[in-house]
């Protein structure tokens, strides 16, 4: 009698074969040009339809629904998106700042609504230009507006705009929006919702998950991007390239100044600008009128060659785009799965990213139980973490390599923390304050 292992094992081979048959046709067929089309005014230009989407890519990292003074959290795309097409077509009044003290905790205190939350903050101006909101903006320039979250009270027919950073700011803007379909689908969706709550005295600002919860664990076939896929999407110039290889990386240049390596055991890419401009303002506000959108036409080529990418967070002068499974972002040791997009004041300077990236799921039974925010800090506090020091946490899934088959990863569900601008998985972070104290 056959059993279960030996299905799944036959299982993973044809993958794994099915995989590798594809990869070697894609690596042998002739590249094509890009295909041309005729404007109204006679011109040639190519063909976007590969093209990433903007809406997809700046999509909120999840969605919590209000219910008097009960809080729950869905990191489900489709309610998220909901919600997005909602504000699509809803009217707004004249967006003005609120310079209430108590304005920040009374627009979250709001009983009846529903919020949208970034990782990383967000410019009202890329918003506004991402779902071609018809926005009034009184007297504020939406190019300096920045926010990490956004509050629809549906009681009060507000919109809130809020920023987290100290002093904490707030914008509002009166709002007609038909909340009837968003009701309706957290009723009919229950399960996907997770009790949460913020105010508490680490990270305040921070939704807590108030239960621990079970995630699959993942395993997936790689897929391995021909390197002209970045050569196309990054380098403004490709028809002088050259290219050196030293044995640890294979290095593509152009004539305009242009680089782009490979390195050979990690895959991990790493593109360099043309750009000699070396601008001494890094200012914050001067990035946000440049970074979002240079980002995304950055990201825009690949389309959905490296996955379901949607913007993750903005750490100084760099934005990072990850691949999201099942809600949740992948976090990689060599940027499988993501781009990087680092700016040098307002200037494009670096692109990191990776020809690995995840491809064909591959059925797994096993779950693992996430402890609540509050036992997890807990854990992290008698390991000797400062936790004045975290910054931000996030549920996502961690990316391994399987050492008995090099085409197959496993992806593990994982509490990730952000300490001092960086990432890190629980054991990650105790290794990095040992080796440092």
């Amino acid at each position: 009698m056959i059993t279960k292992d030996r299905v799944i094992r036959f299982i993973l081979i044809f993958l794994i074969a099915s995989s590798l048959v594809l990869t070697y046709l894609i690596w042998m067929s002739p590249i094509k040009p890009p295909e041309k089309e005729v404007s109204n005014a006679g011109t040639t230009t190519a063909v976007q339809s590969n093209l990433k989407s903007a809406t997809e890519a700046f999509l909120p990292n999840k969605a919590i629904w209000y219910q008097g003074t009960a809080r729950s959290a869905s990191t489900k795309e489709s309610f998220i998106s909901l919600i997005q097409t909602e504000l699509i077509n809803g009217k707004y009044g004249a967006l003005t700042a609120v310079t209430d003290d108590d304005a920040y905790t009374a627009a979250l205190g709001t009983t009846a609504g529903v919020e949208l939350e970034y990782v990383g903050k967000f410019s009202l101006e890329e918003f506004l230009n991402v779902y071609n909101l018809k926005f009034p903006l009184g007297d504020e320039k939406s190019a300096a507006v920045t926010f990490d979250r956004i509050v629809l009270d549906f009681k009060e027919n507000y919109l809130y705009l809020l920023n987290d950073s100290r002093p904490q700011t707030i914008y509002r803007a009166a709002l007609e929006i038909a909340e009837g379909d968003i009701s309706a689908y957290v009723t009919k969706n229950k399960k996907d919702f997770i009790g949460v709550s913020r105010g508490h005295e680490t990270l305040p600002n921070f939704y807590y998950v108030d239960e621990s919860i079970s995630l699959p664990k993942y395993n997936y076939i790689l897929a391995t991007q021909p390197y002209t896929t970045f050569t196309s999407a990054f380098f403004s110039e490709t028809s002088d390239l050259t290219i050196n290889d030293n044995g640890q990386e294979l290095i593509y240049s152009n004539s305009v100044g242009e680089s782009l390596s490979i390195a050979d055991v990690t895959g991990q890419v790493f593109y360099r600008s043309a750009s000699n401009q070396n601008s001494n303002d890094n200012s914050y506000d001067r990035l946000v009128n440049n970074l979002y959108r240079q980002s995304f036409d950055a990201l825009a080529p690949l389309g959905n060659q490296l996955g379901n990418l949607r913007y993750f967070d903005l750490n100084n002068n760099s934005l990072t785009f990850t691949t999201y499974l099942e809600g949740y972002p992948l976090m990689s040791p060599n940027f499988q799965g993501q781009v990087q997009v680092e700016f040098n004041g307002e200037h494009l300077s670096r692109i990191y990213s990776n020809v690995e990236s995840v491809q064909i799921p591959i059925p797994a039974d096993e779950q693992v139980l996430l402890p609540d925010t509050a036992t997890f800090l807990t854990i992290l506090g008698t390991a000797g973490v400062d936790l004045s020091k975290i910054e931000n946490l996030q549920i996502g899934y961690q990316w391994q390599n399987l050492k008995e088959v090099s085409q197959v990863i496993v992806l593990i569900p994982q509490w990730f923390i952000r300490y001092a601008g960086e990432w890190y998985t629980q054991t990650e972070l105790l290794t990095v304050l040992e080796v440092n104290s």
